[in-house]
């Protein structure tokens, strides 16, 4: 098996197949995101793999389990999430394809992965329910899911969590159809922790053209316009960068935890 080969499904295996652990009572959320950029053309090659894996998921009765969707706005890239309860749980493994498949199989199997994954990147996150609006109990599948990856400034962290403190307290008063998921980077590329992704869910695809009430109005309703303006514009200095991606929700790549 070349180098290459053997980084690439030893990154799929430690991502994929995190051990569920037990999760302290108290410890935070945290979220292993794996990332898969596929070359072009050759998603349905990426795709049989995780199929397949899944499959042997399944059939071993692996505790491996995540959320996958598929990129709309964002090229041909993948992202699988999977929540953990403690680091301890980042040391299981998936299940083995040999034993599931056959040395020939799996084999195959391997070289779809190498053939058809331009680059993988993993990153960590941590819930911050303290900066989150989440939904009520969704129904079913959700169609699709926007990542709105934001880079604050350094030294900035603290300045950025209090406006998104007032974000959720201005959309509780005046936007209550509004809901989102914070979550804070702890590891991953260019790891500092002014990273943050804030997910939003629709539930279904209509959901799209459905306008929210913008932030500065919510803001203006329920601060008033001078503290609102002073407040966008404290918010204004410590945002380095924001980027928006919107994804279709796949079920039929995600084993979803229990």
């Amino acid at each position: 098996m070349s180098t290459r080969l053997c980084a690439l499904v030893g990154v799929c295996a430690v991502i994929l197949g995190i051990s569920g652990g037990v999760q302290a009572q108290d410890a935070p959320q945290m979220y292993s995101v794996l990332t898969v950029e596929v070359k072009p053309g050759a998603e349905g090659q990426f795709e049989e793999f995780v199929s397949k894996f899944r499959d042997a998921a399944e059939e071993t009765e692996s505790p491996v389990r995540w959320n996958a969707s598929s990129a709309v706005t964002s090229g041909n890239s993948y992202v699988f999430t999977r929540p953990f309860g403690s680091f301890a749980a980042l040391e299981g493994a998936g299940p083995e394809l040999n034993e599931v498949y056959g040395e020939e199989e799996a084999g195959r199997l391997l070289g779809l992965l190498q053939a058809s994954a331009a680059s993988m990147s993993t990153t960590i996150y941590v819930e911050r329910p303290d900066l989150s609006r989440p939904w009520p109990e969704l129904e079913g599948t959700p169609a699709a899911v926007l990542y709105i990856d934001l880079n604050v400034r350094f030294g900035m962290e603290e300045q950025f969590e209090a406006y998104a403190g007032k974000v959720k307290e201005a959309t509780d008063a005046t936007a209550p159809n509004a809901f989102w998921l914070m979550r804070q980077r702890v590891f991953g590329p260019g790891t500092n922790n002014g990273a943050y992704r804030v997910v939003v869910v629709f539930p279904q695809w209509t959901d799209l053209d459905t306008p929210v009430k913008p932030i500065p109005e919510r803001m203006r309703e329920h601060f008033g316009a001078e503290e609102s303006a002073r407040l966008q514009t404290e918010i204004g200095d410590a945002l380095q960068a924001v980027r928006e991606n919107l994804y279709r929700v796949r079920a039929d790549l995600a084993r979803p935890p229990e």
